[in-house]
């Protein structure tokens, strides 16, 4: 796996030497990480992309009502910079 076109950089409000880098992102923070996301999504060549992350960030990605579960994992399809459809994946449902 390469990581290298993940920047190192800070998650949070702040800088690491500021009290303000452990306040809870705003809601404005979060729509434009997704928004920033999915154009980056556009511009890869890749026909599937495997996307690691929080329950809330995901969770508004895709517009689900309702909290993931520890390491769910989903399917999501887009359109543009549009969520298509999205589901969640129950591995032991799954024929091995």
């Amino acid at each position: 796996i390469d990581f290298s076109a993940i920047p190192n950089e800070i998650w949070w409000n702040g800088t690491e030497n500021d009290d303000k880098c452990f306040e809870k992102e705003t809601e404005q923070n979060v729509d434009d990480r997704i928004t920033a996301f999915k154009q980056w999504i556009l511009q890869r060549e890749e026909d599937t992309i495997l996307v690691v992350g929080h329950s809330r960030w995901l969770r508004k990605f895709v517009g689900a009502t309702f909290k993931l579960n520890n390491c769910q994992t989903m399917k999501v399809e887009m359109h543009g910079m549009n969520v298509h459809s999205w589901e969640c994946i129950d591995f032991d449902k799954i024929d091995h």
